[in-house]
């Protein structure tokens, strides 16, 4: 993921990592986490769907297939280069039960009730505010309306091997940062049952992380520039540390990763539940 995608904002920075998702060993696993979300969304003929953090549209085409042409799916993103691209997407493929609005999870533009079902792949650890993203979530859900989502725990992240004490330090001031990165399994729960769905469940799995074979200076680019604009590891840390001590510490993680010394576990978490 190079540094020029990042900081073209969201919709270079899903297209670079969907791009990596995309090749023969990644794909079964990007497909399996969407056929999850979707099965727990338990999405009929005819229901209307909410697709929150729509992105390029992975979820919104898969629900408008599900919700067939009775029904109505919404996709909700802040990025309009995003939105842009699901709608040429659908005129290309003559999908005509996609809507597209620009807002954000903690402000839903719509009216209590609004959905039979709300959907969601690694965008709520993104909101500003967490708990008021959940509790948005439950208020445009119909009475026994589902939701189904995927977030990825980066707060509950782990390294094993040959890991060096100050690529240790990054970890931790990014952690301590908050946002996205110090979200873990607990935060995400609470936020849901303080909404006060009905019915509450979640499962952790844990995906391995292996960057061995990789050229370090590809790895390095991809911890720096993780996300786009200010929520860049390398913006964040910047804050903390001099940049000369964060680019050392990273080529020394390339370096170990790349060699295949060092690897990584990352929990995520797929939660549902209904409305009450």
């Amino acid at each position: 993921m190079s540094e020029e995608r990042v900081r073209g904002g969201w919709k270079g920075w899903l297209e670079a990592l969907e791009g990596e998702l995309a090749d023969p060993g990644s794909a079964p696993l990007l497909e399996g986490v969407v056929d999850r979300v979707m099965d727990g969304a338990l999405l009929s003929p005819g229901d209307s769907v909410l697709d929150l953090g729509a992105g390029t549209g992975l979820l919104t085409f898969r629900a408008a297939r599900q919700a067939g042409p009775g029904g109505r799916v919404t996709a909700l993103d802040c990025s309009p280069e995003c939105l842009d691209s699901i709608s040429r997407e659908a005129a290309l493929t003559g999908v005509e039960n996609v809507d597209t609005v620009q807002g954000r999870l903690e402000y839903l533009p719509f009216g209590p009730g609004s959905f039979d079902a709300v959907v969601c792949r690694s965008a709520l650890v993104y909101a500003e505010d967490l708990d008021t993203a959940a509790a948005e979530v439950v208020r445009v859900l119909s009475p026994g309306g589902r939701f189904s989502m995927f977030e990825p725990l980066a707060g509950e992240m782990s390294w094993t091997g040959n890991v060096r004490k100050g690529f240790l330090e990054l970890e931790r001031l990014l952690k301590e940062s908050g946002g996205p990165r110090g979200v873990d399994r607990d935060m995400l729960r609470s936020a849901f049952e303080k909404a006060g769905p009905g019915r509450l469940e979640s499962l952790v799995v844990h995906f391995r992380v292996s960057m061995e074979g990789r050229p370090p200076e590809e790895i390095s680019e991809e911890y720096l520039f993780d996300l786009p604009g200010e929520l860049g590891a390398l913006y964040v840390l910047r804050g903390s540390l001099p940049e000369t001590k964060i680019r050392k510490a990273v080529a020394a993680f390339a370096g170990a990763a790349s060699a295949g010394e060092l690897k990584g576990t990352l929990p995520c978490l797929f939660i549902k539940g209904t409305a009450g």
